[in-house]
């Protein structure tokens, strides 16, 4: 809305920024985050970073802030749905679990959320269980949440480039899948094939064993 007001062109999904004489050039990624494409201009332009790809801010600065009041339809209606008490974000876990299509109802996804509390984490889902089977609000992947959490475990993820590009800054990955040849596990630094029904249960087992 900004750039469209400024009449500026918007650059999304920027990875990188650097000055190039006296342009501003940017990667951004292009097919699904298979591949990064170099965009460089010297008008002026509204860069969007992908999320995630920021580390931390160190040093604090004063930039002017200029106020826009945008006409707003009164039709329009958001709509704000928060999560449980004592739930994580996964934006903010050092764990978190993630639940694909692997999962065949979303009373399912109770073993995903279990798993969570007992590792002290927070859940979440691809984008086919909350865009199209409506079992969440929100997804992790490229269009959804980027995570970098310490330990990302992906149980019935296919992997595709979608969801990897968002989940791929994880120190380790874990994957849970009974197709031995999917995607995700070129992308694992472990991985179990299995079926998330027989593994997902013996795994909650066991932890409850082991933490008493």
């Amino acid at each position: 809305m900004y750039s469209g007001l400024k009449g500026w062109p918007c650059i999304t999904d920027v990875i990188a920024v650097r000055t190039v004489d006296g342009s501003v050039e940017v990667s951004r990624l292009a097919f699904g985050g298979m591949a990064s494409v170099r965009v460089r201009t010297k008008t002026p332009v509204l860069i969007c970073i992908s999320p995630g790809v920021s580390a931390e801010v160190r040093e604090v600065g004063e930039a002017p802030i200029e106020e826009v009041k945008p006409e707003v339809s009164e039709r329009v209606r958001v709509d704000y749905k928060p999560r449980e008490p004592g739930e994580v974000e996964p934006d903010k876990a050092d764990v978190v679990i993630v639940a694909g299509k692997g999962f065949k109802k979303r009373e399912d996804l109770e073993m995903a959320k279990e798993l969570a509390r007992i590792l002290g984490g927070a859940w979440g889902v691809t984008r086919p269980l909350a865009a199209d089977y409506g079992w969440a609000s929100t997804w992790i992947g490229m269009t959804g949440l980027t995570i970098k959490p310490k330990l990302y475990i992906g149980i019935g993820v296919s992997g595709s480039p979608y969801h990897m590009v968002g989940v791929r800054a994880s120190k380790v990955i874990l994957s849970i899948n009974i197709d031995p040849d999917a995607p995700i596990f070129e992308e694992s630094d472990y991985g179990i094939v299995g079926d998330l029904y027989q593994v997902l249960p013996r795994l909650i087992n066991r932890l409850k064993e082991v933490r008493g």
